[in-house]
């Protein structure tokens, strides 16, 4: 009940927040305008021909320069090459600013565009680069994001289950996620320990309500009365530890091996302390409550998206739109050729104390 009062509540928000855009923006072309007004006023674009910065607007999309008298068009060399419609690029924007990531369905629902259209608009931003200057990284790998991957992809194998991408995952050596921060057994903070958890922990709760026969999420979170995130976190820590394993439909069930048919080496599982561990927890939550689960393929991407509602307290919508303007060009093809590491980074900021 708690997650679906949660879905309205955040579809109510996105359908005020859509009444406020369409009355700042109502048309294609103060959209148009808007973006034009930020490249012409931070000299976001150079001249193709000379690379000077002294251009001057000689038409809806052209512009000439003051230096060479060579004329390109505004878009040639940003993330808007090819661009038709500008709104629905500027619309997805304007929710990224405000810590909302439109779902392809919800965006081409608003926008009247099609689901696909809205997908590449919302995959090209957050595939991005330098969204998140002087943020912290938490690096992660895909093995302990396994809650959220349920979708398949291009790279999955036939007759493969989507997570079946995420087995080499657990090879990683240690130095390549060297800079984790491991936590000694002792420290209290820990969440599991030699895969033997408290009697009195979300772990041991889930455990028991396990049985050789698959039970789905819904009937898990019933029985054990914990919240989503918190029985998200849970089944995680126990898919890692070999003690559960993640069927198809949602549903898990106990087992004395790990979902990739042999027990987990201990020394491949990184302890770590309770804010990154909930922050994980928090991410899948997120992509299982907007998305309903996603490809390994783009994961990455989400982090990033996911990383948006920080955003809107840090810049201005000027300054964000510069960042996507400044952006190469990223053709279908490259979007589609795009795989996501085996070690991922969780964009985040880390709070004063």
């Amino acid at each position: 009940m708690g997650e679906n009062d949660g879905d309205k509540n955040r579809s109510k928000e996105i359908d005020s927040l859509w009444v406020t855009f369409s009355q700042e923006y109502p048309g294609e072309l103060e959209c148009l305008e808007a973006i034009v007004r930020v490249i012409l006023e931070r000299s976001v674009i150079k001249c193709a021909f000379c690379s000077s910065s002294q251009l001057k607007r000689d038409g809806t999309r052209t512009v000439s320069c003051e230096n060479c008298a060579g004329r390109s068009y505004f878009f040639s060399s940003t993330i808007f090459r090819g661009t038709r419609k500008f709104r629905p690029w500027l619309a997805a924007i304007w929710f990224l600013e405000r810590g909302l990531v439109l779902s392809s369905s919800k965006m081409s629902q608003l926008l009247e565009i099609s689901q696909s259209t809205a997908w590449v608009i919302l995959r090209k931003l957050a595939s991005l680069k330098d969204l998140f200057p002087g943020w912290d990284l938490l690096l992660c790998r895909g093995i302990e994001l396994s809650s959220a991957v349920c979708k398949r992809s291009r790279e999955t194998p036939a007759r493969r289950d989507p997570r079946f991408e995420l087995q080499d995952s657990s090879e990683i050596e240690p130095l390549a996620i060297s800079n984790i921060t491991v936590i000694e057994p002792e420290c209290s903070d820990l969440r599991f320990e030699n895969s033997n958890f408290s009697d009195d922990s979300d772990e041991w709760l889930v455990k028991v309500a396990l049985s050789n026969e698959p039970r789905s999420f819904d009937s898990l979170c019933a029985q054990t009365n914990l919240p989503v995130s918190r029985l998200n976190a849970a089944l995680t820590f126990l898919e890692l530890d070999g003690t559960a394993t993640r069927c198809p439909g949602d549903k898990y069930v106990l087992n004395t091996e790990s979902k990739l048919g042999r027990s987990l080496p201990q020394e491949n599982l990184y302890l770590r302390s309770r804010s990154d561990s909930v922050l994980i927890s928090d991410f899948v939550s997120w992509i299982r409550k907007t998305f309903h689960g996603v490809s390994f393929k783009y994961l990455q991407t989400y982090m990033a998206a996911y990383a948006f509602k920080d955003l809107q307290s840090l810049n201005s919508h000027a300054s964000f739109l510069e960042t996507c303007l400044k952006a190469p060009p990223l053709s279908y093809s490259q979007l589609i050729e795009y795989v996501s590491d085996l070690v991922l980074a969780l964009p985040y900021l880390r709070k004063v104390e």
